[in-house]
């Protein structure tokens, strides 16, 4: 006999949905169902009920039906309310809260693995240009020869971070000044100083050339707003003005060490036409890049100087079977720092990523030449090059990092044991404030006694 009143299903009779699966599977018989609920058989009817219950509301399939013991009571009752399900009561506001929080972090860490895998697309990007570049160092650099200890090492002069055409104001960056003629100042003093390393404190040291590297960021580039108010030269004026600078080191060192060799990287500070950086068509929008083709345009037919100013804006090069990677230090993969020890935490997983990235290439490098993080770090198969302009407001006063004098870097490269020497050439000079101390005991060395 059908009812006219509907059945109730309340939330005490619902039956797990896995069960009533395991039902319509076959995996349980009726029987052993209720045993599974922990109701005793004589309960049968009263589950059979709640099946048909079940499936009258939609939450059991219609193919458990073809059970006589479920059709007879779905039959006998065509309508069913679930009071209580209708009503339940929604989430609280702390359970609201904590659902909010979970999914904003779920939201961050899915931006953050978006981040990741952008920077490594544009790091596989660049790279990938360095494979289609041929390595052509001149002949000079890879000469055969045969290992002792008087062969010749190969000096490598690193300029970077030369920033030519901003201005650094001294009441704003406790003493540190710069702008233009500082920056004539401090190559002129770089290249002395070089020639003074390499000729009179490493006395008996024969020389095959030098490889000057351009790490990058050679002009300011007016690329924030307050450069572009700032700046004591605009952009074409720099370039000019950097290529001009570049011709006189060139010039000094060819007279010095007969052969040059000039690899190139550009900078960040070199996007003139950018806003922000970019993988493609970067480097021919770069100055530093017009910088380097007015060089080559400037040497073309000198067979003592050779300008590498590649597409890739990295340049691989090989001394005596050494491979290095000229990068300026924006692209390797990895940004930011830590309070507690700087940057060499984004170098040295930028390492690891290049360095992995290039081996898929079938191409092993040795050894990193970066410059862009305005301080000097010298780790075994990284160096970083000080910065000539040395520190500026925005380091000192924003990033409050610590603070360097302005550097270049000089190494030199032996055929049998690689990197053999890294020297910071210190450039400090009247435009830096003075932090010097005297020294109280003029012994030239002592020994601390026992603790007292």
């Amino acid at each position: 006999m059908t009812s006219s009143r509907p059945a109730v299903l309340l939330k005490s009779d619902i039956i797990p949905a896995d069960t009533l699966a395991s039902l319509d599977r076959g995996d349980l018989t009726l029987s052993q169902l209720i045993a599974a609920l922990g109701m005793p058989h004589s309960a049968k009817n009263r589950v059979y009920r709640s099946i048909a219950l079940h499936v009258r509301a939609g939450l059991a399939p219609a193919s458990l039906l073809r059970y006589e013991s479920i059709r007879q009571p779905y039959e006998r009752n065509p309508h069913v309310v679930t009071p209580d399900l209708e009503a339940a009561p929604g989430p609280s506001d702390r359970e609201i809260d904590r659902a909010r929080r979970e999914a904003l972090k779920a939201r961050t860490r899915a931006r953050e693995a978006e981040l990741e895998v952008e920077d490594l697309r544009r790091v596989s990007e660049v790279l990938a240009g360095l494979h289609d570049e041929p390595v052509s160092p001149p002949a000079w650099l890879d000469e055969d020869y045969i290992p002792h200890l008087d062969a010749p090492s190969v000096p490598i002069l690193m300029m970077a971070d030369w920033h030519l055409g901003e201005v650094v104001d001294p009441s704003q960056s406790y003493g540190y000044t710069y702008n233009v003629q500082i920056a004539e100042a401090r190559i002129k003093e770089t290249v002395e100083r070089s020639v003074r390393l390499l000729r009179h404190s490493i006395a008996g040291t024969t020389y095959p050339g030098i490889v000057l590297a351009c790490v990058g960021d050679l002009v300011s580039g007016s690329i924030h707003g307050e450069l572009a108010e700032t700046d004591e030269l605009e952009i074409l004026p720099s370039i000019i003005r950097a290529r001009d600078l570049m011709v006189g080191v060139i010039d000094t060192m060819k007279r010095e060490f007969g052969r040059v060799f000039v690899p190139t990287a550009v900078g960040n500070h070199g996007r003139v036409f950018d806003k922000r950086p970019r993988a493609k068509g970067y480097v021919e929008r770069n100055a530093d890049h017009m910088v380097y083709k007015l060089l080559e345009s400037h040497y073309r037919d000198d067979p003592d100087v050779t300008i590498s100013a590649q597409k890739s804006g990295e340049t691989l090069f090989r001394i005596y079977g050494m491979t290095f990677l000229l990068t300026h230090g924006d692209q390797i993969g990895a940004k930011g720092g830590d309070g507690l020890i700087g940057s060499i935490g984004p170098i040295m997983r930028g390492q690891m990523k290049t360095l992995r990235s290039l081996a898929t290439l079938d191409i092993e490098v040795d050894h990193i030449l970066m410059g862009h993080y305005h301080q000097q770090l010298y780790l075994p198969r990284v160096t970083v090059s000080g910065c000539l302009k040395g520190p500026d407001e925005y380091a000192i006063r924003l990033l409050r990092a610590p603070v360097e004098d302005p550097s270049q870097t000089l190494l030199l490269v032996h055929p049998e044991y690689g990197v053999t020497f890294r020297q910071p050439l210190f450039l400090r000079d009247q435009w830096c404030p003075d932090r010097t101390t005297q020294a109280t005991d003029k012994r030239w060395v002592s020994v601390f006694g026992d603790a007292a």
